[in-house]
């Protein structure tokens, strides 16, 4: 499967859409690299609330997992500007990470309450099955959604601490003549 065969942000408005059928994965499954668009790369920006994202290529492999379910593993790799937390300057990082996630139908077992009403799961798999919907599922969306959870919510830029940061006034407060008020009310305070 190439790029091209892809539907990119189609009906789904999806800001980074890469939709795999489970019928068109073939006993091997499929494996195939995808990068972002611009306008995918900006919009995937504005959902992660970054300056920007520079760069993001996935290599995508796919193969069957259960009945009638899927096992996705996908390197994710890229670059984005964030901001600053301490000094609000902009700056660049790279990323890269391994993606796995587990598709299961709607109809398969490990998804079914037993008979206590409780969900059985597998305990070697860490995270329950995302269910295939349809006969197909979103690659795309479960690395627009793993990009979120690798963000740093206080991201900093190297070399940059608190320490660095002055915290005094430049310029003197226009409240600063109420200091000597204050100074001069402890003073009476005293004397009495």
């Amino acid at each position: 499967m190439s790029d091209n065969e892809i539907t990119h942000q189609g009906a789904s408005g999806l800001e980074f859409s890469r939709p795999v059928r489970i019928s068109d994965m073939g006993k091997a499954g499929l494996e195939f690299p995808t990068t972002a668009s611009e306008a995918e790369r900006a919009a995937l920006a504005k959902r992660l609330g970054v300056l920007s994202l520079n760069d993001l290529e996935v290599q995508i492999r796919v193969q069957h997992w259960r009945k009638g379910g899927a096992q996705l593993t996908a390197q994710v790799k890229g670059n984005w500007t964030l901001e600053c937390v301490v000094s609000l300057e902009p700056f660049d990082q790279s990323f890269e990470d391994t993606l796995e996630v587990q598709y299961a139908d709607p109809r398969d077992k490990i998804l079914m309450p037993g008979d206590d009403g409780e969900l059985i799961l597998d305990p070697s798999n860490d995270d329950i099955p995302e269910i295939v919907e349809g006969g197909s599922f979103d690659v795309g969306e479960a690395v627009a959604q793993h990009l979120g959870l690798i963000l740093d919510a206080y991201p900093r830029k190297p070399g940059v601490g608190f320490a660095d940061i002055d915290t005094e006034p430049k310029e003197k407060s226009p409240f600063s003549v109420l200091e000597g008020f204050k100074t001069a009310a402890n003073d009476d305070a005293k004397d009495d």
